[in-house]
C-alpha cells in the first residue's frame, strides 16, 4: 500500500465518521426535541368543552359557566401562598400555564372525587390534544401529587416527573426541588 493510498483512506474514513458521527448526533436533538413536546391523546369526543377566562396559577384556572377548576395529580409552585408567599419557580409556572390555555377552549374530565375542601371542580385538563396535567410535569412545571381516591394517571405523572427531574427541566433545575 502506497503512502497515497493510505492518506485517501485516512481522510476517506475520517469524513465518512464524521458524517456518521453528526448523523448520530443529528438523530439524538430530533429526539430528544420531539421528547419536550406535548403528549398527543385520544381525547374523547363527548367531553364537554369550555373557554379559559382566567389563569389563577401553574394548577388552577376559572372557566366560563364553571368556575375555579383545579388540575387533578399535580401540584405547581405557588404564586400567592397563605404562609410561604411566593414559591420558586411560582411565577415561570403560572407563566407557562397561562400561555398554554389562556382564552383557549378546553376539555375537562373529572374522577372519583369531584370537588376539593375548598369547593373547586377537580379536573383532567385536555387542550386539542394536549393532555395539561400530564405536559405540566413533563416539562417541569408542576410535580406530581396523588390525592386519594382521584388517582387514575398516577403513575404515568410519577414517570413522567422521574424524566423530568432527570433532566433537570423547569422547577428541578433549582436546588430548592432538589
Amino acid at each position: 500500500m502506497t503512502k497515497t493510498d493510505k492518506v485517501f483512506i485516512h481522510k476517506y474514513l475520517s469524513s465518512r465518521s464524521l458524517i456518521l458521527l453528526l448523523i448520530g448526533l443529528c438523530c439524538l436533538i430530533f429526539e430528544a426535541a420531539a421528547s419536550l413536546q406535548p403528549e398527543s391523546w385520544d381525547v374523547p369526543d363527548d367531553l364537554p368543552g369550555y373557554r379559559v377566562t382566567q389563569v389563577i396559577d401553574g394548577d388552577t384556572i376559572r372557566v366560563e359557566k364553571l368556575g375555579k377548576l383545579r388540575y387533578i395529580g399535580v401540584d405547581s409552585p405557588e404564586l400567592r401562598h397563605p404562609r410561604k408567599g411566593k414559591e420558586a419557580f411560582g411565577e415561570e409556572a403560572y407563566q407557562f400555564n397561562r400561555k398554554l390555555v389562556f382564552n383557549r377552549v378546553i376539555r375537562i374530565q373529572t374522577d372519583v372525587q369531584e370537588r376539593d375542601r375548598y369547593g373547586r371542580l377537580l379536573v383532567y385538563v385536555y387542550l386539542d390534544k394536549i393532555f395539561v396535567n400530564a405536559y405540566l410535569v413533563k416539562m417541569g412545571y408542576a410535580q406530581t401529587m396523588t390525592v386519594p381516591p382521584n388517582v387514575r394517571y398516577a403513575g404515568f405523572f410519577g414517570k413522567l416527573q422521574r424524566q423530568a427531574r432527570k433532566a433537570k427541566r423547569g422547577l428541578w433545575k433549582l436546588e430548592y426541588y432538589n
